[in-house]
């Protein structure tokens, strides 16, 4: 049992949720960096985008990794971004 008792109307926090808590903090860090002006071509992240599975996951596969290269590239290194035809 934990010593705290547990605040009465207060979100608990469960592996289930793990994923869309991270996913809200990592959209809101995409943001602060702009990410919308360099990803004009693909669709808005939404909250749970990355936190569920897609219907299509090799365009879930390849925004991460253009995200991912693109981050990568703010800090001050090169890789190559993926090719739409990559496998995930």
């Amino acid at each position: 049992m934990s010593d705290a008792p547990q605040a009465r109307g207060a979100p608990v926090e469960s592996s289930e949720s793990l994923p869309f808590m991270m996913m809200d903090e990592v959209l809101e860090r995409l943001k602060m960096l702009d990410y919308e002006a360099q990803f004009r071509s693909f669709p808005p992240l939404t909250h749970t985008y990355f936190a569920m599975p897609n219907a299509n996951p090799n365009e879930q596969f390849f925004y991460f990794m253009s995200v991912a290269a693109w981050v990568i590239g703010l800090l001050g290194h090169s890789w190559r971004a993926p090719s739409q035809m990559d496998d995930p």
